[in-house]
């Protein structure tokens, strides 16, 4: 049975109230016709609603047919403002810029007015339920309203003149103001540039001025601009081109397709009475684009064979794109016809260069147009957001951004993970063929992104680390499971691996295409979304048994699996191989630069991205300790256990290697040479990130913990991790020997995490305080014994500051000590 959706039209049944009466026309006198208001030399454009220019006034003739339609209007910057200081941290802002939509309806109202209302959705098929009525009872709320200047039998007239020059959030940036940082409309300096109409929508531009707002202060950080280092600076005025698009949604939505868990879309929803009539609830709808096959190939179709679809997906290629990138932004959107074949259509997705700036029939606003725009930002990133129908999950189109800083970003990661593989990578700036491959794979990552997908973060953790390193099986297989992942490129390949360069970039792969068979495959042998879910469970719990689909949540932070920047099924042993190829890296750091033509600048931006890659591998194993294997998504029938605590083994060779990289200063990633060319002092810039691994090292305690209750005696005990903790960071002392810079940081680290533990309130195990106290009194104890051997002033300083830090945590004010680190 097809579910109609009931939407509410309740507003109408509801007296406006006597102020709005007031404001509008009392209702007995007579509007004139449409035919004898329009003089005859008023400009006409047709289209959705008609738009008459008149005296220098926008008027819209609105088809009576129009009333309770649903309308969507999506704001796009046309042009971007120039601005003194454009924060690196700020998205938004550039031309091609999707930055807000809403839906909204045609209602009349008393008092001979028009009014756009905003909706709520329901699937609601059933109008006698009980929830139905109270359901449908509320007042919409009504985000415009004008006087109706004249009719025709048809037909009604408004002058939106002010609402189109004005703030409206229908054609205005008014609901971006957070996100771009402007402040309040100068009208004066506001004004309409063009309406375009077509049969099915409506493009309004305007240049709107708005006056300085609050702008948030930036990210801190090393190596940052003083504009940037959190300091709050001044708003300015700014003058920006909009264009407001409104389509005309289909009277009959896509069927929608409820969200399973265990395959990763993006999702909008509405409150379902259909199949929760008692106890309504909102439902999760997958977004997706709307591909059938054409009518005359619906048989060969369903006979299994592939077909092209009625409305292909189609991105343009914004024309400012450098031309040398174009033909690699064209493959990164096709590599996913593949993916579409799956799902039995071919030819499903294109990319082709924006048309000619005359063309009349295409606008960068339009929101029936997907775009791939090419951002000159600061930014060293991309992303790849839809307008969706929020009664369905179509997707009407898609605006993907790529930021020209991303280049730069990219060529670092290549350099950083693939230089002692493939001697391309020493160049600067890349080869046009090699940067172009890196673009594209972006791309493609972004448009995945654009066609529904959420990151995959599983992806990466498919395949056994030996198998990757392998030519043949990296060829056939890809070294991941999902190009939604964060692989970035292949670091465990060594040089004796003979890898080909193409190979160390990461593809489409097994469970992108499963997910997309599981989005697109057309069903029309269903008659509900709820009876195509339930099939589509069990397809999905059949296909699972393999492995390699399995999708993991990037907000999944216990799951040793689920990480970016990893590649393999070890982490470990991953980690071992990038070191590796890092180490060889630091042996030719300088001369390779020096090659490079790299300034100082440069030097030091790229001597941070190794070390950068050094503390990922470092976090990828530390996500094993306490770690464990979520399967909660999971179905009843696929039998699987909820959580899964990693193996003692595991944990113990993620601890070994942490304690390796970790616990001691690695004088090959801090040449002297190398950090004074850098403009890099280790103090300044280098101990944070290692005390920060630490401090996350020691608070592994808590998942472990809770990994106890569930492995029990099978598990590695926070007992016996606190006591190799204390022996590894002070069992040295008393020696006699002076303590270096880095061992004070990391002796400060551990006990102020030991006194922050011992003291908290968040209701831990009471044996551990007891245990963290008896450990914090045996620091003090070996400090006082190695005092009268210290042999320098900052040694004994040092050892004199942690006995007093104890003696203070004793009188019972601890935690006024937690920041003397």
């Amino acid at each position: 049975m097809n579910i109609l959706r009931v939407f509410l039209l309740s507003a109408m049944l509801i007296p406006v109230s006597a102020v709005v009466r007031a404001q509008g026309n009392s209702g007995k006198e007579e509007l004139p016709s449409l035919t004898s208001y329009l003089k005859p030399d008023a400009q006409r454009y047709e289209g959705m609603c008609n738009i008459y220019v008149q005296d220098n006034r926008y008027l819209m003739e609105v088809p009576d047919s129009l009333e309770g339609r649903d309308v969507l209007a999506a704001i796009t910057i046309v042009q971007g403002s120039a601005q003194r200081e454009r924060s690196a941290g700020k998205r938004f802002g550039y031309s091609g810029d999707a930055v807000y939509e809403s839906v909204f309806r045609f209602q009349k109202a008393s008092g001979n007015r028009l009014t756009l209302v905003q909706p709520m959705f329901l699937n609601a098929s059933d109008t006698t339920t009980a929830f139905y009525r109270p359901a449908t009872a509320s007042l919409l709320p009504v985000l415009l309203s004008f006087d109706v200047k004249a009719k025709s039998e048809y037909s009604v007239l408004i002058d939106f003149t002010d609402a189109f020059k004005g703030d409206a959030d229908l054609f205005s940036l008014r609901g971006a103001k957070d996100e771009l940082g402007i402040g309040e409309l100068q009208a004066d300096k506001s004004f309409v540039k063009s309406v375009t109409c077509f049969p099915g929508n409506i493009n309004f531009r305007s240049v709107k001025s708005y006056g300085p707002g609050a702008v948030p202060p930036a990210k801190n950080g090393p190596g940052l601009p003083v504009a940037e280092k959190g300091l709050k600076q001044p708003g300015e005025a700014t003058a920006w081109e909009v264009g407001a698009s409104w389509i005309l949604l289909p009277e009959t939505p896509m069927k929608q397709r409820f969200m399973d868990e265990r395959v990763g879309y993006f999702t909008t929803s509405v409150r379902d009475l259909d199949n929760y009539p008692d106890h309504p609830r909102h439902v999760q709808l997958a977004t997706r684009w709307d591909l059938q096959p054409r009518p005359e190939d619906v048989q060969r179709y369903l006979a299994g064979e592939l077909v092209e679809p009625a409305k292909p997906i189609i991105f343009f290629i914004d024309r400012d794109t450098p031309d040398y990138l174009v033909p690699y932004f064209i493959d990164g959107v096709n590599e996913w016809r593949r993916a579409f074949e799956k799902a039995g259509f071919k030819n499903a997705i294109t990319a082709k260069p924006e048309p000619a700036a005359d063309d009349s029939t295409y606008s960068l606003e339009d929101v029936r147009y997907s775009y791939i725009s090419y951002k000159a930002s600061p930014i060293p990133n991309a992303y790849g957001p839809s307008v969706c129908d929020p009664r369905s999950g179509e997707i009407i189109s898609s605006r993907v951004a790529v930021f020209h800083n991303i280049m730069d970003l990219i060529q670092r990661w290549y350099f950083a993970m693939c230089a002692t593989i493939d001697p391309e990578a020493r160049q600067f700036p890349l080869s046009r063929e090699v940067m172009g491959r890196l673009v594209k794979n972006v791309v493609t990552h972004e448009v995945g992104h654009a066609l529904g997908l959420r990151h995959n973060f599983a992806g990466s953790a498919t395949y056994d680390v030996d198998s990757i390193r392998n030519p043949a099986f990296v060829k056939k297989n890809g070294f991941g499971a999902s190009v939604m992942d964060y692989m970035r490129f292949n670091y465990v390949v060594q040089p004796e691996d003979k890898m080909p360069p193409e190979l160390l970039l990461p593809d489409i792969g097994v469970y992108d295409i499963f997910a997309i068979e599981w989005g697109y495959r057309w069903m029309p042998q269903f008659g509900s979304p709820k009876q195509e879910a339930d099939s589509l469970k069990v397809w999905v719990s059949d296909k699972r048994k393999d492995p390699r689909l399995l999708f993991g949540k990037e907000t999944d932070r216990l799951d040793p699996r689920c990480q970016s920047e990893d590649v393999g099924n070890n982490a470990v042993k991953a980690g071992r191989l990038g070191m590796k190829n890092l180490r060889k890296t630091m042996l030719h750091f300088d001369e390779w630069m020096t090659l490079m033509g790299a300034d100082e600048d440069f030097y030091g931006r790229q001597y941070r991205s190794i070390l950068g890659r050094y503390h990922n591998y470092l976090d990828h194993a530390w996500r094993i300790v306490g770690g464990r294997y979520n399967n909660g998504d999971a179905l009843p029938a696929e039998n699987m256990p909820l959580v899964v605590p990693v193996s003692r083994e595991q944990e113990l060779e993620a601890i070994s290697f942490l304690k390796e990289h970790l616990f001691y200063y690695p004088e090959w990633l801090f040449p002297p040479k190398i950090m004074k060319k850098a403009g890099f002092e280790f103090g300044r810039d280098g101990a944070e990130p290692f005390a920060v691994g630490f401090s996350k090292l020691f608070l592994s305690y808590n998942r472990m913990l809770q990994n106890e209750v569930i492995a029990g005696k099978d598990s590695y005990p926070v007992s016996r991790f606190f006591e190799e903790l204390y022996e590894d960071v002070y069992g040295k002392l008393p020696s006699g020997k002076p303590v270096d810079a880095f061992h004070r940081m990391l002796q400060r680290t551990f006990l102020a995490g030991m006194i922050s533990s011992a003291e908290s309130k968040a209701g831990f195990s009471k044996d551990v305080s007891l245990q963290l106290a008896m450990l914090i009194r045996k620091v003090q104890a070996r400090c006082n014994v190695a005092l009268p051997l210290a042999p320098d002033v900052l040694t004994k300083a040092h050892l004199q500051s942690l006995s007093d830090i104890v003696s203070i945590w004793e009188t019972g004010t601890a935690m006024e000590l937690i920041a003397i680190k």
